[in-house]
Order: C-alpha cells, then sequence, then structure tokens
C-alpha cells in the first residue's frame, strides 16, 4: 500500500502512459483528480505553547488544482496532456478543465486559502501600474499634472489633495504623512 500523501502515487502503473483516453475516460480522470485534491488537504505541522508545554497539531491547508499535478495523476507528461488541447473531440473538455483549475486557483487566492503572489503569477495576473508623466518627460510640473489629473476625470477634491501634495517639500509631506 502507499502513502496517500503523494498523489502521484495514485497510479497503478509507473511511468507516463502511452495510451490515449477517450473523451469521457479523460473526463472521469479530471473529475477524480479534482475530487482526490479536495479530499486530500496538505499538512501543516504548527507547533505552540499550551498548559506549559508544547503541543504539535496538523492543520489540513488545501491544494491548488494544477495541469502538471492533473498529468501526473492521469499518467501522462504535462506536454502529452496539453496536445488534447489541439485535438477538436477533447478542446471543449480542455477548456472545462483549464477553466476549474483557474477559478479554483483564483477564487482561493482571493479567499486567502493560497499565497496570492504564487496564483497571480501563475495565471499569469500583473498589477499595472499606470503613470502620469508623459513618455518624453521625466516629471510633470503641478501645473501639468492638475490639467492630466482633469483630462482623465478625476474629482476636484482628489484632484486638490495630489496636487497639493506635490507642491509640499519633503519635510511638509512627511509631516502630513506621520499625522494620518
Amino acid at each position: 500500500m502507499f502513502d496517500l500523501e503523494h498523489f502521484w502515487q495514485v497510479r497503478k502503473a509507473n511511468g507516463p502512459s502511452v495510451r490515449k483516453y477517450t473523451v469521457e475516460e479523460l473526463e472521469s480522470q479530471a473529475f477524480q483528480y479534482f475530487h482526490w485534491i479536495d479530499t486530500h488537504p496538505l499538512q501543516e505541522m504548527i507547533a505552540f505553547h499550551y498548559r506549559g508545554g508544547v503541543v504539535q497539531h496538523q492543520l489540513p491547508k488545501k491544494r491548488p488544482y494544477t495541469f502538471p499535478g492533473l498529468a501526473i495523476f492521469i499518467g501522462l507528461s504535462s506536454v502529452a496532456l496539453s496536445h488534447y488541447r489541439n485535438d477538436e473531440d477533447y478542446r471543449e473538455l480542455m477548456q472545462f478543465i483549464d477553466t476549474v483549475i483557474y477559478t479554483q486557483k483564483f477564487e482561493g487566492a482571493v479567499a486567502g486559502l493560497f499565497n496570492a503572489s504564487v496564483i497571480n503569477r501563475d495565471l499569469g495576473l500583473v498589477e499595472r501600474v499606470e503613470t502620469l508623466a508623459p513618455p518624453d518627460h521625466d516629471a510633470m510640473t503641478p501645473d501639468q499634472l492638475e490639467r492630466e489629473l482633469e483630462r482623465r476625470g478625476i474629482p476636484k477634491e482628489i484632484m486638490d489633495t495630489i496636487v497639493g501634495e506635490i507642491n509640499l517639500s519633503p519635510d511638509e509631506y512627511h509631516d502630513t504623512t506621520d499625522d494620518q
């Protein structure tokens, strides 16, 4: 018998499979993988002080679904599994699988179950920071900034706060931020 801590051990055979799954078999394998991941959380060992002693406890941690994990679970390489995406008969199923994996990771990151930075990179999500300075200038004058904010429809109250902070000296700016 094998230790179910390692999901790759669930497979009956070792090494990659050379057989081609039918759409129904691949769908069944994917659902078995999702179920296995859901029912076999990772275990984090935590230690804490209780009544004068140290107590250790295992804390279950949700596992994210992954495409490579699915490939390992069903006995294919990631490359072999991704080839199913190009087959018209499997395209809809593969899109569904990709959507399930994406959604579980995204929702898990939003809920704080997974490290959001890791999941964002994995899903290709990036935070874009938009600068107000024109690309050909190093900095804007307060008047230029005010015109740009007005052009973008920024409310007057916010505009006054932003432009006002720019007109402060560095010492004055630090003094106002410390008060908050």
